[in-house]
């Protein structure tokens, strides 16, 4: 009966100590994944990004195009414009001012759009020195139309991830990710890289 009760405490100890050990494994085996879902949180990131990078490309197909004129002095001068309205014969466009500024002029100088192989003619319709913008008209309907950020998106930027999209590149467009750091009533200040185009 001794040995009985010896064999009964030492299958009560070894399960007591089987379930701690079972404990301990899963609460190591807990925060090994923990650890790893935190090391690979900046690769999640570089996998979104490249992930929204595709996405946006088909987007801003048609949306995006590339701006080729003259300066005031005959020199090159090129940008980018977004397609803001489009019916069934034309599409309206934003651009930088500084991009087309000859074109406030007479004679003015032949503004051209490029996207992909796809060219096209700009006229000069507007512009607003103060906001360095101009608003072109092409002969050219049926175009995509990228969507404004409404206010409460435009309220809350900073921190935000952003994506600077150019009329430029081997696809037609060129995208560089970045975060808003500063907001103001005239832009916003962000980390995304442009070039100089």
């Amino acid at each position: 009966a001794e040995n009985e009760e010896r064999v009964a405490d030492l299958s009560e100890s070894l399960e007591r100590r089987l379930q701690e050990a079972n404990q301990e494994l899963a609460a190591s085996g807990e925060a090994a994944v923990d650890r790893i879902r935190a090391e690979a949180a900046p690769l999640r990131q570089i996998l979104e990004d490249q992930q929204t990078q595709t996405e946006l490309t088909g987007r801003l197909d048609g949306s995006v195009w590339f701006v080729e004129t003259l300066d005031e002095n005959g020199a090159p001068s090129v940008g980018s414009a977004f397609v803001v309205a489009s019916d069934d014969s034309q599409s309206l466009m934003v651009t930088s001012l500084g991009a087309v500024a000859a074109g406030t002029t007479e004679p003015a100088p032949v503004i051209t759009l490029r996207s992909g192989d796809d060219r096209v003619e700009a006229d000069l319709y507007n512009w607003d020195t103060d906001l360095d913008l101009a608003l072109l008209v092409v002969p050219r309907g049926g175009l995509q139309v990228l969507p404004w950020a409404g206010d409460q998106a435009l309220s809350r930027l900073v921190g935000q991830h952003v994506w600077a999209v150019q009329g430029i590149g081997g696809n037609g467009v060129s995208r560089s990710s970045g975060t808003v750091i500063d907001q103001t009533d005239t832009g916003i200040q962000h980390t995304a890289a442009l070039n100089s185009a």
